[in-house]
């Protein structure tokens, strides 16, 4: 894929994977939107990248907010060629002292935190008929990983996801790829 020119939005991109992809997307050309919940760290990333990165404060666990994000840095780049649906949270412990709460954040960030990023991009990539979208899992999404039993199942839940938009994508020249995280 050529990144020079390309919009490239990344969820999470504050830390970790997602500020890797941003840097590695910015040295290749890449207009880069971040978004992730502290402004703080976005600045920081956004400071070390080119004068085109460009960042928008969300949880993406709030449909509203991240859709909002997600316009504003389209307002700011262009239209995304590529999203990489990176933000995720884990969760260690026995899954019998989980807490309801915990549980739910972990499906609304893990699982509908993704949803929700592909959902606000591929109307668009649809009606371009081009786009790439990348989502970051874990072994924890091929192997049931004991005290991360949620976890494991919200990772599950991404590959089903990815492999189901593989196919349903396809005819409109946009692609999807499934990367894991191993730790």
């Amino acid at each position: 894929m050529q990144w020079g020119g390309t919009t490239t939005i990344v969820t999470g991109g504050s830390r970790g994977i997602g500020r890797a992809v941003a840097e590695a997307a910015a040295a290749r050309g890449a207009r880069v939107g971040l978004i992730a919940r502290s402004e703080d760290d976005l600045r920081a990333v956004v400071a070390g990248l080119d004068g085109t990165a460009r960042y928008a404060v969300a949880d993406v666990a709030d449909p509203e907010g991240l859709a909002a994000a997600i316009a504003d840095l389209e307002d700011q780049l262009g239209p995304p060629d590529v999203l990489v649906a990176n933000a995720g949270i884990g969760a260690y412990g026995a899954f019998a002292d989980l807490g309801a709460d915990e549980a739910e954040r972990l499906v609304r960030v893990n699982v509908l935190g993704t949803v929700h990023a592909l959902r606000a991009v591929v109307p668009g990539m649809i009606e371009r008929r081009r786009g790439h979208l990348v989502t970051i899992g874990s072994i924890a999404g091929r192997i049931g990983s004991p005290f991360e039993a949620i976890y494991s199942a919200t990772k599950f839940a991404g590959v089903g996801l990815t492999e189901a938009l593989v196919v349903e994508l396809e005819p409109y020249g946009i692609g999807v790829s499934f990367k894991v995280n191993v730790r």
